[in-house]
């Protein structure tokens, strides 16, 4: 993989590697632990291409701040056309159920909405 597709060291609050951090709040010890490999990437380097790609070892997390500070993790599980109309990446995401408002976990998504995060970690299995 091309270094260019990769974010600097430090991309704001979703620093998988940050300078002086503890060792158990790193997500590169967090990706250690559980044999996980990642990428850190900017805008429009991400694509349902290379999503799909890692789909094909296994399942593939991404990682994006919602806010400075807390980040949220979807499960994808597909890239393709659910909908019949556009290439939509298909996730679970456990923000969008309550016990109260059962909505579902499922979501069809554009990959734009992942590229609108200045940084996402897009993880998957170690082989």
């Amino acid at each position: 993989m091309s270094n260019a597709l990769l974010a600097p060291p430090s991309p704001g609050g979703l620093d998988p590697i940050a300078p002086g951090a503890v060792a158990h709040q790193s997500f590169q010890t967090l990706a250690d632990d559980f044999a996980i490999e990642f990428r850190v990437l900017r805008g429009s380097t991400r694509t349902a291409e290379f999503i799909d790609d890692r789909l094909r070892l296994s399942h593939v997390l991404i990682v994006y701040n919602l806010s400075p500070g807390v980040s949220h993790t979807n499960v994808v599980y597909g890239v393709g056309f659910p909908t019949g109309k556009e290439k939509l990446i298909s996730a679970m995401d456990p923000s969008i159920t309550t016990h109260e408002n059962s909505t579902g976990l499922n979501r069809n998504r554009p990959i734009s909405f992942y590229q609108s995060r200045d940084f996402v970690i897009v993880g998957w299995p170690r082989p």
